[in-house]
């Protein structure tokens, strides 16, 4: 194109988001979700969603496990069961993840539950107020949890 090779990467087509090297595709994240609402029956009917987490104030980056159910918690739990079974999914689908899971390189799954609003809010900033029309709601978003919190900073303070 205009002088310069096309470049075409193969079997990456589902890349997603990739920390270090793990290379998490939302395919094996959907296979993931299947395999914790069939273990977790309660999940069944629950919206899930992966989003990918690096806290400037610790060491390593993890994917946040959000469930958009009634109760909210944001701490981001690490001893949830419901997390731990999620990392273990994702361990035996991926094995990149899980090297990177074992050398440490990468934290575990933490599970945070909000509502509908305020996970919508919270990735969606701006458009939260018509999020019928607006928002998507995805198995897996690129964009990294402290990103979506930057994003809806800037919109609440530009309002």
């Amino acid at each position: 194109i205009m002088g310069l090779p096309r470049l075409r990467f193969l079997r990456r087509k589902n890349l997603e988001y990739s920390f270090i090297g793990e290379k998490l595709t939302e395919q094996q994240v959907n296979s993931a979700f299947q395999t914790l609402r069939n273990d977790i029956p309660e999940l069944a009917r629950e919206f899930l969603t992966v989003v990918p987490s690096q806290p400037a104030d610790e060491s390593v980056p993890h994917y946040k496990l959000v469930l958009v159910t009634e109760r909210e918690d944001e701490d981001g739990d690490r001893a949830d069961p419901i997390a731990a079974r999620c990392d273990q999914i994702l361990a035996e689908i991926n094995r990149e993840y899980k090297s990177k899971r074992e050398s440490g390189r990468l934290g575990p799954v933490r599970l945070l539950r909000l509502d509908r609003n305020s996970f919508v809010r919270k990735l969606n900033g701006k458009h939260a107020s018509s999020w019928e029309a607006q928002f998507k709601f995805l198995p897996f978003y690129r964009q990294t949890w402290e990103f979506a919190h930057l994003k809806l900073e800037q919109t609440t303070t530009s309002n």
